[in-house]
């Protein structure tokens, strides 16, 4: 069998396979003002848009359901910044031919940092990994198997280490709770 043949033969497998392509992984920096923790180590919820409904976090409250920092250091505003180490952070790329054939190499760790003004919880920053851009071929069925190419970026969603917890760190605010209901609004989810 000739090379070309060969070759001809290993792509055909691969797309008959699933797809090939390839999808670059780089480092996610993100930080959200007045977050909303959760009650599970190293991830919050939101920030802003439904922060008057829970209480402003303290070191004490982070304290008890997260435990000690990785380590800690001081902002250049003089503000404690505690860190929190959540995994490996992991660059570089992965090939898919018709398996994903990961070429990736370690870089450090993904990490939340805690930031405080007083005792109060001001700020979380999350560095994590997430795909950055990639293209691809292949099959996919929607409603019947077509064939097709097409590329992607990143999307707006956070990397999901860091958002949606199950719980919230700190319950509702009850005064917040009675007044939406007073008033007939409804309170977020």
């Amino acid at each position: 069998m000739s090379v070309r043949t060969c070759l001809a033969a290993v792509v055909t497998a691969a797309l008959c396979s699933g797809c090939v392509g390839f999808a670059v992984h780089g480092d996610e920096h993100h930080r959200a003002e007045r977050p909303i923790l959760s009650i599970d180590r190293a991830r919050y919820v939101g920030s802003d848009s439904v922060n008057n409904k829970f209480p402003t976090p303290t070191k004490g409250h982070v304290l008890d359901a997260w435990g000690k920092p990785d380590r800690i250091e001081t902002s250049s505003q003089g503000n404690p910044r505690w860190i929190y180490e959540t995994g490996i952070r992991w660059n570089g790329i992965v090939v898919f031919l018709g398996i994903p054939i990961p070429l990736l190499i370690p870089v450090g760790s993904d990490y939340m940092v805690v930031e405080y003004a007083g005792d109060s919880v001001v700020a979380v920053e999350t560095v994590n990994n997430e795909v950055k851009s990639g293209a691809g071929c292949g099959f996919y069925a929607v409603h019947d198997i077509k064939f097709g190419c097409g590329s992607w970026s990143p999307s707006a969603y956070r990397g999901l280490q860091f958002l949606g917890g199950s719980q919230h760190l700190l319950a509702p605010n009850p005064t917040v709770e009675g007044d939406a209901r007073k008033s007939g609004a409804r309170p977020s989810p």
